[in-house]
């Protein structure tokens, strides 16, 4: 994997034929291993489980083991509904007492600041309900449902939004590139740089996300897929093997 102009505001990304034959290997090996959310699940979504995922893309940049063991915990989902935090006299302050109590996340006070900015804006919640997706529908092209979801919520960033998009299952054509997933293609395909150079130089983030769909696309699997698998396995003998 090559990455040419850097710098320049239209940088390329070349796979290898070899590169291109170990993304299809990878998927042909975990993709059946892996939960890659259903597209329109958020169709079912109720007011809560909207503002669930809504505060829980923001939790989990401090790790999501805190978050995903108190989602278990029906009290800390309680206490984080919508309309118990749109209740209180602080919003940030309910939910960063509900995150530190429960363990949710490292940066608590943080994460609920933020999201008390957020439920002030009526692009994001409006009648004490989560409407920042409103209107977006799966099988809309995913640069168009991305560039939606960014101009509705200025704390989104493109690894964020990509990653929220594909958890409610508004599409399965991005990639969240997190930590984890450069760290698989640095590991596997031999990639130069690293999450934070991804996630912070947009050129390069989609020269690198369209690069990755193409492989994808030649091997027969959505984009999101590749997301999950590294998300899931990377680090692991298995993908290593795979990858070597």
């Amino acid at each position: 994997m090559r990455i040419q102009s850097i710098e320049t505001d239209a940088p390329r990304v070349t796979l290898t034929r070899g590169d291109r034959e170990t993304v299809g290997k990878v998927l042909a090996l975990f993709g059946p291993r892996v939960e890659l959310e259903k597209l329109g699940r958020y169709e079912q979504f109720s007011d809560d489980e909207w503002w669930r995922l809504f505060v829980g893309q923001f939790a989990v940049m401090g790790g999501s083991r805190g978050w995903e063991r108190a989602c278990n915990v029906p009290e800390f989902r309680k206490a984080i509904a919508l309309d118990r935090c749109l209740a209180a006299p602080s919003l940030a302050d309910h939910l960063a007492a509900a995150l530190r109590d429960h363990g949710a996340t490292r940066f608590w006070q943080k994460t609920a600041e933020k999201l008390g900015v957020l439920a002030q804006d009526p692009r994001v919640v409006r009648g004490g309900r989560l409407v920042l997706c409103e209107g977006l529908r799966h099988g809309t092209p995913a640069n168009e449902l991305r560039t939606a979801l960014l101009s509705r919520c200025q704390r989104f960033k493109l690894k964020s939004a990509s990653d929220f998009l594909i958890g409610v299952g508004l599409s399965h054509d991005l990639i969240a590139f997190d930590v984890r997933v450069v760290g698989a293609l640095r590991d596997g395909f031999g990639l130069e740089v690293k999450a934070g150079q991804v996630q912070g130089n947009r050129p390069l983030y989609l020269a690198l996300e369209a690069a990755l769909r193409e492989a994808c696309a030649e091997a027969g699997h959505p984009l999101a897929l590749l997301d999950r698998v590294f998300y899931k396995f990377r680090g692991t003998p298995e993908l290593k093997a795979a990858t070597g």
